[in-house]
């Protein structure tokens, strides 16, 4: 089970960041597991065909806006991470299942062995399907993860990029 709280107002989740912070910040439950911890990720889409798109950035890549200089922040910045809880557990005092998995989340965090999961996801229009667009990343980013458990997937999508907003869009009584 992922729980993510959406944003109902483009409130500030992380200090020196984009307005919005992270992509992804909410609740993970494993479907074996009774346990409830924080789930915090980042998200991109790349039309690029070339792989790894541009999008992901490779081991040694200095921009901050790369998939793996995210995930690296994420992974490494325990100050990144708190300012995300806090902004989650404003978030939670909606409702009090939201409050329940926060308190749970909490224990699981502030253990003697810190436990979240990272999550990077590419999502791609119109390209196939390709195992080096995350691999580099994984292997470098495996390494540094410590006791975070970091998860990356890709999504290929048959649709080019440019088509998505038509392909979402309302039209009439139609979605």
């Amino acid at each position: 089970m992922r729980f993510f709280l959406w944003p109902t107002a483009r409130d500030r989740r992380e200090d020196k960041g984009s307005l919005p912070g992270a992509d992804l910040v909410g609740f993970h439950r494993a479907a074996t597991s009774e346990s409830t911890r924080f789930a915090f990720g980042e998200v991109k889409s790349s039309s690029d065909v070339d792989s790894p798109p541009s999008v992901v950035g490779s081991p040694g890549t200095q921009s901050p806006d790369r998939l793996i200089s995210q995930l690296h922040r994420l992974l490494t910045e325990r100050k990144r991470r708190q300012d995300l809880i806090a902004w989650l557990k404003w978030r939670s005092y909606q409702d009090a299942d939201s409050q329940r998995l926060f308190a749970e989340a909490i224990v699981a965090y502030f253990s003697s062995q810190p436990d979240a999961l990272i999550l990077g996801v590419l999502i791609r229009g119109a390209v196939a399907s390709q195992p080096s667009d995350l691999e580099a990343i994984a292997q470098h980013l495996s390494g540094i993860a410590g006791s975070l458990e970091l998860r990356l997937i890709a999504v290929y999508l048959p649709f080019r990029m440019k088509d998505w907003p038509a392909l979402v869009r309302w039209e009439g009584d139609q979605p």
